[in-house]
């Protein structure tokens, strides 16, 4: 930190030393009179008292240029200068700041520390003109030396006038797209809008205007808003010019902001098409309805549009045409060669563009694996049964939503998939027991040829041999209830006067134990079965009575899960 210098006084002065603001200083040896409300520094003469101490100096740091109304702050080191050579700090100094726009009274007062350091921290007032000057009173009382600094700052108050253009670019074709709007500010020293001012706008050809300038009023904040007219073609560079001239004779002097702008032709518009296939894994010449999805830039479904691929029956190429979604559906054939492929479309926008679309698959060899099982474990005659079947892809995911078929002689029952790929199939065997003497592919008897297949794949085709129990009676149907289960019971037409025994089972280590019993009298169909708690084991069995009370058949099950039933055989 560099030293002000000082002023010559009737004794030897000390070394001169230089300030970094540069500040004009006067060595007081006397009490300082009244400040002056000049710019110019006031210096008292009398002879030094006695002893070693020979003046005083001040070291200043801070700015010499501050805005209006912001707080302005200057850091300071007070010495004494003793011997005429040495200097030490002036601790417990007082140090009054006085300004020339109020002269009256200190605008700052602080007291030195140990060290001789303090910070002075000034208010700038708003309305101030363009300079004022600062006293810096240092007053030792020990010594009963003081002295004045004087400082000139300069007041900032220029304005700040930005530009933004949003879109900078204008085409050479039609008049409306040669229009670009502008955004800007006009703002204070301190970053405050400044509203009502006029601000002059317009277009540069190099240093030549194009077309008159444009006049506009800033709003509360200061902004404003223009919309400008460029050339369609143009020898020089093209420049937005603002300008802005405050009024009044202390206003401060004229700004100016400018943007380039560039000159180029219009970009194409954009399209986004995507193309998804229902399914992504396929048989080789497999058929598969595709998705053809068709967007603008925004985002925003294109309708009318054409999709256009190759044939799949015949000659005729496959169409279709996208709706207000920009959504369009249409069949495709997949590749003979096996691995990943694609399934080409064109898209065509009549007077707008044409482009293409693709979806992309995988040709493979594996086919769907279909599984099923009967509910209790096997069919009855005469009586309502249950299938449940399962269907996976290739890859092992589930077919979901897909229709499975069930043929079992001349019985057929067809179901739709859930999400795990699993369906209920319902069918009544009729009962006629002559028919089991004819053998089929599964031997007949106890087992019954069926055939299971996934419609709209010729591949997913499983041959089965379903259980089957000529002599059961009795299909029981249990589910949960709070208390224990509900068992719905079937009987077959030749059982109707047959009382039927319920008995809910739970399995405990190897073993069912029975936890609750019921007989249903020929007139009843529903029971409930009382049970504490809820046992993931447990089962009902149903059996029919002959009027001795012997078991005719029976059918055991887990209330669970339909899926969970199983029969079993009871008498002869």
């Amino acid at each position: 930190m560099s030293r002000l210098p000082r002023l010559p006084s009737t004794r030897k002065s000390p070394p001169v030393r230089a300030s970094s603001l540069m500040l004009a200083s006067a060595l007081a040896l006397a009490t300082v009179p009244a400040p002056s409300p000049g710019d110019a520094q006031t210096v008292l003469r009398r002879a030094l008292p006695p002893g070693p101490l020979s003046g005083l100096e001040l070291d200043l740091e801070g700015p010499l240029r501050v805005r209006p109304g912001e707080r302005a702050r200057w850091f300071v080191v007070g010495h004494e200068i003793f011997r005429d050579r040495d200097l030490r700090a002036a601790r417990g100094a007082t140090l009054q700041v006085f300004a020339s726009y109020e002269p009256s009274r200190p605008v700052a007062e602080l007291t030195l520390d140990e060290r001789g350091r303090g910070a002075v921290e000034v208010e700038i007032p708003a309305t101030l003109p363009g300079r004022f000057t600062l006293y810096l009173d240092l007053r030792v009382d020990r010594s009963r030396m003081s002295r004045r600094f004087s400082i000139g700052v300069e007041v900032d108050r220029s304005r700040q006038l930005s530009l933004e253009a949003p879109q900078l670019t204008t085409g050479a074709g039609v008049g409306a797209e040669e229009r670009v709007g502008v955004l800007g500010r006009l703002t204070d020293g301190l970053g405050a809008g400044l509203s009502g001012e006029r601000v002059s706008m317009g277009v540069f050809e190099g240093s030549r205007l194009v077309g008159p300038p444009l006049a506009i009023r800033t709003s509360e904040d200061g902004r404003f808003h223009a919309v400008l007219e460029a050339p369609r073609a143009a020898a020089a560079p093209l420049r937005i010019v603002a300008r802005h001239r405050p009024s009044g004779d202390e206003a401060p002097a004229e700004v100016e902001a400018s943007l380039p702008l560039t000159l180029r032709e219009p970009a194409p518009a954009t399209l986004d098409l995507r193309a998804k296939a229902r399914r992504d894994l396929l048989g080789p010449r497999e058929v598969v309805e595709v998705d053809v999805f068709v967007r603008d830039a925004r985002g925003v479904g294109v309708a009318g549009a054409t999709i256009e691929g190759p044939a799949v029956e015949g000659d005729e190429p496959e169409r279709a045409t996208t709706d207000a979604r920009g959504l369009a559906t249409l069949r495709a054939r997949a590749p003979a060669r096996l691995g990943d492929g694609e399934l080409r479309f064109s898209v065509l926008i009549p007077g707008l563009a044409r482009a293409d679309a693709a979806a992309a698959v995988r040709v493979t060899n594996g086919r769907p694996t279909l599984r099923a099982v009967v509910e209790g474990g096997a069919l009855l005659l005469g009586v309502p049964s249950r299938v449940f079947a399962r269907a996976v892809g290739p890859d092992g995911a589930p077919l979901a939503q897909r229709v499975l078929t069930l043929r079992l002689g001349d019985q057929t029952a067809r179901a739709t998939t859930d999400a795990a790929g699993v369906a209920a199939l319902d069918l009544t065997l009729p009962f006629a027991p002559g028919d089991l003497d004819a053998p089929d592919a599964c031997g007949g008897g106890t087992a019954i040829e069926a055939r299971l297949a996934l419609e709209g794949d010729g591949r997913a085709t499983q041959a089965l041999c379903l259980p089957l129990d000529p002599d059961g009676v009795v299909r029981a149907r249990a589910t949960h209830t709070d208390g224990g289960a509900r068992v719905d019971v079937v009987r077959r037409a030749d059982a109707r006067a047959m009382p039927v025994a319920l008995t809910l089972l739970e399995r405990r280590g190897g073993a069912f134990v029975p936890i609750a019993e019921r007989v249903l009298a020929p007139t009843e169909s529903t029971a409930t079965l009382t049970a504490a708690g809820l046992h993931p084991f447990r089962y009902v069995r149903a059996r029919a009575l002959t009027r001795d009370g012997v078991p005719a058949g029976s059918v055991a099950g887990d209330p669970a899960s339909d899926a969970g039933l199983e029969l079993r055989r009871h008498g002869p």
